[in-house]
């Protein structure tokens, strides 16, 4: 793999670990491939909400360009896949299975967008005007998203491409973007909870803005 990892590790008053403050965004210029987007530095989630460790760590990969916003997914063992759920497909209930969220929203303001991808590729969008309150009427899938899904016997990767058109943040404003990655796992038929940002919640919960981390855009200049 060859991949800088930047660890996200979940604390709490009970676990007491260290967190990162801040989710790196690689800045490119120009067309992007799936494979150079796993190739960048990646962010690493390996603890759950009571801060141990899990058995299938994420490694996470976000970038942008001039037109799309990247999320890439790279975790190990055989997820557990929504089963009616194919690569590419828009499906609400993802997260009643593995699936990786990310969650965007701005500073100073009540609403928020949550991103979901589950391992097999399939995915599902959604913007709330406040906590846990959707947008009223029918939820559109953005047009022009690109996906990308491959699985061996030990690994397996997940990744989508997203029209900044489509995103309710402005990564013009980078500073008014804050975010976070959680991911739902299932090991030995439990369900583990990770977040890459603190939240401040005794029982799982990602749709807390407040605790949501500043992005850090990185240049990436290409020869």
């Amino acid at each position: 793999m060859g991949r800088k990892l930047s660890e996200g590790l979940f604390a709490n008053d009970r676990g007491g670990l260290a967190h990162l403050t801040t989710i790196p965004v690689t800045q490119v210029t120009g067309d992007l491939s799936w494979e150079e987007l796993f190739s960048f530095d990646s962010i690493a989630l390996n603890r759950d909400w009571d801060g141990l460790v899990v058995s299938s760590p994420l490694a996470l990969s976000l970038a942008l360009n001039e037109h799309h916003f990247f999320f890439a997914v790279t975790g190990v063992g055989v997820p557990h896949c929504a089963p009616d759920a194919a690569v590419g497909s828009f499906s609400e209930g993802l997260w009643h299975y593995d699936v990786v969220e990310l969650f965007l929203g701005r500073t100073g303001a009540e609403s928020y967008q949550e991103l979901n991808l589950g391992p097999q590729g399939a995915w599902w969008s959604c913007l709330f005007e406040g906590y846990r309150k959707r947008y009223p009427g029918a939820i559109d899938a953005p047009s022009a998203v690109s996906v990308f899904a491959d699985r061996s016997d030990t690994v397996w990767q997940a990744a989508i491409a997203l029209p900044l058109s489509g995103l309710l943040v402005d990564f013009n404003e980078p500073s008014t973007i804050r975010a976070n990655i959680s991911a739902i796992l299932t090991e030995n038929s439990k369900r583990r909870y990770l977040s890459y940002a603190k939240i401040d919640a005794k029982e799982p919960d990602f749709h807390r803005l407040n605790d949501f981390c500043p992005l850090q855009l990185r240049p990436r200049h290409r020869f």
